[in-house]
């Protein structure tokens, strides 16, 4: 079914549709630790049951499924994992996406319970002298309602019973399992303009990146375009040139203007079909854009953008 929608995607982007092919999923999660184990003292003393744990995940929920395995899947950017408890702070380190993995297993007969499973492997705590660790994330519904399929869910996991669901950390010197109190999902906190929508040849404008209110200060700007023109794992963009910050808006968002960003519209056009239309038929069309913007405090932000040239 994912490759299905893959496919779909880029048929729609090669004739021109203002069509997302990335649907940009994060979750936040509460839990508190119930077990833990800590044999050389490396964490110092810092964790104990009963502490709050805090989680986020984060995935592009139209990832096509690994080798056409129903509910399988290796993820690529934009996914992330992190967990917080105490001051100590375990996170994915940049670059290795592809070492996140997610199951699906919808139930396959009544009585049988539904899982989601998300592993990050390799992931770096704050503590010094941590080992490389892997989180994992793990939700069971026990009356097998929810996921009712092996497509990556769009939402967090609506349970009520969250008993059968936890956060796990381990590594060779270190682990601990803590019990998921509830999960939400969560709206992106970066806006990006111009919105998704269609431009003609000749025009210009400058993006400007949004950001919420007391964000810490941005590090870098990434952007990954996917078109007909382009590899099938699209095209890591330059960073955007002369970004500069602008006044904050009246609210307190604080705002990044980067000019002259309709050279991106380019990069996935191609030669004007006959009668005109939108990019060049079917060496051109509609991109996609995935943002990815970091922060100071190691925050990453998402979102994407479907952009269309009329030539």
């Amino acid at each position: 079914m994912k490759t299905t929608l893959y496919i779909l995607c880029t048929l729609l982007l090669w004739f021109g549709a203002d069509f997302a092919c990335a649907n940009v999923v994060t979750v936040s999660v509460t839990a508190h630790v119930v077990d833990w184990h800590d044999w050389t003292g490396t964490m110092g003393g810092q964790i104990a049951n009963g502490m709050t744990v805090t989680g986020t995940y984060t995935y592009d929920s139209n990832t096509p499924e690994q080798f056409g395995s129903p509910g399988q899947y290796l993820l690529t950017a934009p996914s992330a994992v992190s967990v917080a408890v105490g001051p100590i702070t375990f996170q994915g380190v940049s670059g290795s996406q592809a070492q996140t993995a997610v199951n699906v297993y919808p139930s396959r007969w009544p009585g049988q319970s539904s899982s989601l499973r998300i592993f990050s492997y390799n992931d770096q705590a704050s503590q010094p002298g941590a080992g490389n660790a892997t989180i994992s994330f793990s939700f069971s519904d026990l009356t097998g309602q929810w996921p009712a399929s092996t497509l990556l869910p769009t939402g967090a996991a609506p349970l009520q019973d969250f008993s059968g669901s936890q956060i796990s950390i381990a590594d060779n010197l270190f682990d601990m399992t803590a019990q998921v109190d509830s999960v939400q999902l969560v709206p992106s906190p970066l806006d990006v303009f111009p919105t998704s929508g269609t431009f003609v040849a000749g025009q210009h404008f400058d993006v400007a990146f949004l950001f919420p209110v007391g964000a810490a200060q941005i590090t870098s700007i990434q952007g990954t375009v996917y078109g007909p023109n382009l590899p099938p794992a699209g095209l890591v963009l330059p960073p955007p040139g002369l970004c500069q910050p602008a006044a904050p808006t009246s609210a307190g968002r604080p705002l990044v203007l980067c000019p002259n960003g309709d050279w991106i519209l380019h990069i996935a056009a191609g030669p004007l079909p006959p009668g005109g239309g939108i990019g060049g038929g079917m060496t051109g069309g509609s991109m996609t854009i995935n943002w990815q913007v970091s922060l100071a405090d190691g925050t990453i932000l998402y979102q994407t953008v479907v952009w269309g040239l009329v030539q």
